[in-house]
């Protein structure tokens, strides 16, 4: 299990997340974007998840495209499987 996931399962799950990130966030260059450390670990646990839709790798429960909401350090995991990051660029 990754740190991340480690971190937010002990957190207490989501009580003070920020509102959910949107794919327009993406275009705002002063929303904060996660490590490519911290987005390759929360990838590889939506890979290992099976709410993953393989073909498109949307996520079943957000509806999210996960290679792109990876990279947002607000995001977060709908199934607390991984929290919103500090350690941004």
């Amino acid at each position: 299990m990754s740190k991340i996931s480690d971190r937010f399962r002990n957190s207490d799950k989501g009580k003070n997340l920020p509102k959910p990130v949107r794919p327009w966030d993406l275009l705002k260059t002063s929303e904060p974007r996660a490590t490519d450390d911290v987005a390759s670990d929360r990838l590889s646990i939506c890979r290992s998840c099976p709410e993953l839709l393989p073909l498109t790798g949307q996520c079943k429960k957000c509806g999210c495209v996960m290679n792109l909401k990876v990279k947002l350090a607000k995001a977060y995991c709908p199934l607390h499987k991984w929290a919103p990051t500090h350690d941004w660029e």
